[in-house]
């Protein structure tokens, strides 16, 4: 142990930069969430258009990860 006191000064700056790298984390889930939530409606718009399907035939393209499908 280094000896050094702890002061409510140091305590309450620890708090104030987890409070910012919490509020910071939060944002960027946020963030990611809406992405996917965008991408989730564009594969529904993709897969209930006939010709992308179609498309999707012709490239040979018959099945897709699990982790892709929207059922």
């Amino acid at each position: 142990m280094s000896g050094a006191k702890v002061t409510g000064n140091m305590l309450v700056e620890v708090y104030k930069q987890r409070v910012r790298e919490q509020k910071a984390l939060i944002a960027k889930a946020e963030s990611t969430k809406e992405r996917l939530l965008l991408l989730t409606s564009v594969m529904r718009q993709l897969l209930d258009d006939e010709n992308f399907i179609t498309l999707l035939r012709a490239e040979g393209i018959n099945d897709m990860p699990s982790s892709l499908r929207l059922d």
